[in-house]
């Protein structure tokens, strides 16, 4: 069985403006092929391994995004080949597994058990802390975001670092943005596609994560606001203490984050 590689791998028709970072590079957007080489074996989309293999999608005919919100024919306004994935690999080159899966075949299944924050030791929770410090403060090796006003030109294209924590906001924010007007639903919100987009951008978040910090046990844990009267996550060590202005306060770590 074959997976369609999306190149954000958040939603089949959904959306992102995100970008491998290979696949930024002027042969592959004069190519219009987004069809990297899998590091261990040397070939595309790790072929000669079974992985994957590049394949000319079949919306020829999509079109250009200067005509057509580009998310609704991601990623056919910027590339026509792109990586087809066999299951259980994935990822824009299928170097990873699906979710659920793990090593290096990607034939173990794992379940992850999230908890909830007030289950976690003090310890665990500083961890957590730190780890999303990190995300914010390291440049993704991975992407780069597109932050071109005209996306109809190829030449014209801009994109830009981010760290890892704002690619996946990045994300968020690109689903998010109107498809005709502010009062009616987008992509990932006020529609039957809320729960499955969100649900998906929590694992896309998960496993950039886990490629940042190498800790395959990373998860976002919940909070059960039904455990307490006030928010007793608002705390300095924790999400942070809101000043009367509604800004975070120091020394929440998270204080100072545009």
């Amino acid at each position: 069985m074959a997976s369609r590689l999306l190149l954000a791998s958040v939603l089949v028709s959904s959306t992102a403006s995100q970008f491998p970072r290979v696949c930024t590079q002027p042969s592959a957007l004069t190519s219009r092929t987004c069809c990297p080489v899998w590091e261990q074996d040397g070939s595309a989309c790790g072929e000669k391994s079974g992985r994957g293999w590049c394949q000319t999608q079949a919306d020829l005919h999509a079109p250009e995004p200067s005509r057509r919100d580009f998310r609704v024919a991601w990623p056919s306004g910027f590339y026509r080949r792109v990586c087809m994935c066999n299951s259980p690999f994935s990822g824009f080159d299928c170097s990873e597994c699906r979710d659920g899966y793990r090593g290096a075949r990607c034939q173990r299944r794992v379940l992850t058990v999230r908890r909830a924050l007030h289950e976690m030791s003090r310890a665990e929770r500083q961890r957590f802390v730190n780890q999303l410090v990190l995300a914010k403060m390291t440049v993704s090796q991975r992407y780069v975001i597109l932050v071109s006003g005209n996306t109809s030109d190829p030449s014209g294209y801009t994109f830009q670092d981010a760290s890892v924590y704002d690619v996946c906001t990045w994300v968020h924010y690109v689903a998010a943005k109107p498809i005709q007007t502010r009062n009616e639903p987008n992509f990932a919100h006020m529609g039957p596609a809320f729960t499955v987009w969100h649900r998906n951008y929590l694992l896309f978040f998960e496993k950039e994560m886990r490629h940042l910090t190498g800790d395959e046990g990373f998860y976002v844990p919940y909070w059960n606001w039904t455990l307490a009267p006030t928010c007793d996550i608002c705390t300095d060590g924790l999400m942070g203490r809101n000043g009367p202005s509604g800004t975070l306060l120091p020394p929440s770590p998270f204080a100072n984050w545009e």
